[in-house]
């Protein structure tokens, strides 16, 4: 029998649930878990996960005994991809790369780092049964649902296909998938809002394993600002988790001084990243030297 300790937060033997919880607003670099912004939480015998204010997966771990280390989490971007965030014997870490985790994707550029932990079997699992645990445990406890409704039917709604549409969906509204990331973002751990003003780069350097094919070109502005209207519906309630922009594409700095400057302040506007939660706000380009 579930036990409601206040009206956000539930405990019983089998599962936690908050359905909201605020977490830091700065980000910060510390040698112990971080989680940000405001998001929910159901802990259950085998995972533990949170959920952004669209009610989708965001952060996930195994209680597993055989989970490497307790310290380590997994993260699911918008893209639809999983991060593993690896301590890596922080020491280590933090002088190779100045930071404390060491976030590890499942793919093959990059694999430089930290090993492999997509091929171990207890990650496998949280990332191809976190949903249908959830299905699950909602079936055999039905009162939850009457506890937390949103929460609940936000959850059944994002199954893994509808979290891979959405990917697609902003795959297709930003023209292409984004191959690459400024540096710098990991100092938003990664949290930012992904906007093409421009296509293709300027040098197409042959070692570049991330280029396109694409001769640079930067965007109409009104192309922008539909694709600003996308976002801020595809975001939709996550949107207070945010205060950084990123403007794309690889050289995206060589656009004129105007397009940058008014495509940023509409974004800026539009999506209302002056409320966000975060504190701060960013802006990230890439620029080569001829840009």
């Amino acid at each position: 029998m579930v036990n409601v300790k206040q009206q956000t937060a539930l405990s019983s033997p089998l599962v936690k649930i908050h359905s909201e919880k605020t977490g830091m607003t700065a980000y910060t670099k510390v040698s112990f878990p971080v989680h940000y912004g405001r998001y929910s939480e159901i802990e259950t015998g085998e995972f533990h996960l949170l959920f952004n204010r669209n009610h989708e997966i965001r952060h996930a771990k195994s209680k597993s005994s055989d989970w490497t280390d307790p310290s380590e989490w997994m993260k699911r971007t918008a893209a639809n991809d999983w991060i593993y965030y690896s301590t890596g014997g922080y020491a280590g870490v933090f002088e190779s790369i100045g930071e404390y985790y060491l976030p590890n994707l499942n793919y093959p550029t990059n694999g430089l780092l930290g090993g492999k932990p997509f091929d171990r079997p207890e990650v496998s699992e949280v990332v191809n049964h976190w949903h249908p645990l959830l299905l699950d445990l909602f079936y055999t406890h039905p009162d939850l649902e009457h506890q937390y409704p949103e929460l609940i039917r936000g959850i059944r709604k994002n199954t893994p296909e509808h979290l891979e549409l959405k990917a697609n969906m902003l795959f297709d509204l930003l023209g292409r998938r984004l191959t690459v990331l400024p540096p710098d973002a990991r100092h938003v751990d990664y949290d930012l809002i992904p906007l093409n003003i421009s296509d293709g780069c300027l040098y197409k350097c042959r070692f570049c394993a991330v280029k396109n094919p694409v001769p640079f070109a930067a965007r109409p502005m009104s192309g922008i600002k539909t694709q600003v209207e996308r976002l801020k519906r595809l975001y939709g309630q996550d949107l207070i988790n945010y205060n950084s922009l990123f403007l794309g594409e690889h050289d995206a700095l060589n656009c004129p001084d105007d397009l940058i400057l008014h495509a940023a302040q509409h974004a800026f506007d539009t999506l209302e990243l002056d409320r966000s939660i975060m504190q701060g706000r960013n802006l990230f380009l890439f620029g080569s030297t001829g840009s």
